[in-house]
């Protein structure tokens, strides 16, 4: 046993370029997770696509968020697959994360919608509110999401099996006491949130969209007209969606990008005035000031993107990190990359794997923003799924989900300055209907 887990340990250093790998540091983070990556081999791919696993537990899956690598039996096997091992979880000694950021959950109950939290503070799953008749009029095993507002009181519940006349989803704001707004909508690009206010810019169609602002209870409703917004060409009929990308800091302005569907790398972005107007192309994200874009999809220091990743459209181990101008700012390669989300201060948040089919290990690191591996922030394995959900204030949530014996799920929220990590573990009884339902105060 102890050449298998020297070999598997050796996998862990990957090579990052232009700039050599100066060695992960392996923090307090790393010697918690019991759960062998030494000698760990995953039997199911990690962090599938839009449908997750599509395996036997859906709320397990509904849990993660959309990452970069597909199912094992949709995309292609990196390396042969070895005999795997029993699955199980990080079993982290959790340390509660005082003034971090908390996590919504949403499960259905009848017509009704229960918001539930978790703070990471040494405590479980908080039942904060109920949402009356999100669900009214619609069928009890119908499909859905729901995104909640920044103080959790609001959801956007869209409803994705509504036989609505025009085959489009029908998405409703629900509140403590009643169903403040509700229209059907074409577009297949989800609604935003602002991090600072109850305001929301919803896609309706290819020509508007729409800015709920809720911050007096009553919903006001602005129009964006979102026409003549498009990818680059050629060619011209390209196919595209047009998504909200952020707010600003201040909460003035609302950023998108149109982006082609077969290469999202092919796009234009946008901004509109969040109290309505046409939206107008801009060349850059900006990153300074109150006017500044708010989101971990990009670097909030200079702009800078990652190209898309993983099943279908973007590479499975080159991670290539872009300047505003389309240049490149350096690259890292990883056997197998599952998912990636920015810190405030640029440094890149990666988590990889060694394999999509049976991988040995998923590993959670921080790369600085000259592209240098810093520090090992957690593995993990051999799981069914994982994913980063988000990052927030500082803060890294992470997931992992396992089928076998049961299904269960861990959440990890981890603060990497300081070398500490809170986790909350979820039974199959526990997962039950259980949706997140995005980041809360």
């Amino acid at each position: 046993m102890r050449g298998a887990e020297e070999a598997a340990a050796r996998d862990l250093r990957v090579p990052v370029t232009p700039v050599p790998s100066r060695g992960s540091r392996r923090g307090v983070l790393a010697a918690l997770a019991v759960c062998g990556v030494l000698a760990a081999s995953i039997g199911i791919a990690v962090a599938a696509g839009e449908s997750r696993q599509g395996g036997p537990n859906p709320s397990v899956a509904a849990l993660l968020p959309s990452g970069s690598v597909p199912p094992a039996s949709a995309a292609p096997s990196a390396a042969p697959s070895a005999a795997p091992l029993p699955q199980r979880l990080p079993n982290l000694a959790g340390i509660p994360l005082d003034g971090g950021p908390a996590m919504g959950f949403v499960r259905r109950e009848v017509d009704d919608l229960i918001v539930l939290r978790w703070r990471a503070d040494g405590h479980g799953l908080a039942r904060t509110a109920r949402l009356r008749d999100a669900f009214n009029d619609i069928a009890a095993d119908a499909r859905y999401g729901a995104s909640l507002s920044n103080d959790g009181n609001l959801a956007l519940v869209r409803t994705l099996d509504e036989p609505a006349s025009s085959g489009d989803a029908l998405v409703r704001l629900a509140s403590r006491r009643e169903v403040l707004w509700q229209r059907h909508v074409s577009s297949v690009a989800d609604a935003l949130w602002s991090t600072t206010a109850n305001v929301a810019v919803i896609p309706v169609d290819a020509a508007t969209w729409l800015v709920l602002d809720a911050t007096t209870g009553h919903p006001n409703a602005h129009r964006i007209d979102i026409r003549g917004i498009a990818p680059p060409g050629p060619p011209p009929g390209l196919e595209s969606v047009l998504r909200p990308l952020a707010f600003s800091a201040d909460g003035r302005w609302i950023y998108g990008e149109a982006a082609a569907n077969v290469d999202p790398r092919n796009r234009t972005l946008f901004r509109a005035p969040a109290n309505g107007g046409r939206a107008k192309r801009i060349k850059t994200l900006p990153t300074r000031g109150a006017a500044r874009a708010v989101s971990d999809r990009f670097d909030p220091t200079t702009g800078r993107t990652v190209d898309p990743t993983g099943f279908p459209n973007g590479t499975i181990s080159s991670l290539v990190v872009r300047n505003p101008d389309g240049s490149r700012s350096w690259e890292a390669r990883f056997p197998v990359i599952v998912d990636t989300a920015w810190l405030a201060d640029g440094r890149l948040i990666v988590m990889h794997s060694d394999r999509f089919d049976g991988p040995r290990y998923v590993s959670l690191v921080a790369i600085r923003s000259e592209g240098t591996v810093t520090e090992g922030l957690l593995e993990a394995g051999p799981v069914t799924g994982a994913g980063i959900i988000g990052v927030r204030d500082g803060f890294v949530l992470a997931g992992y989900s396992i089928d076998e014996p049961a299904p269960e799920f861990l959440l990890v929220m981890i603060e990497p300055d300081d070398d500490r990590a809170d986790s909350l573990h979820l039974t199959a009884d526990e997962l039950e209907g259980l949706r997140l339902g995005g980041w809360v105060n």
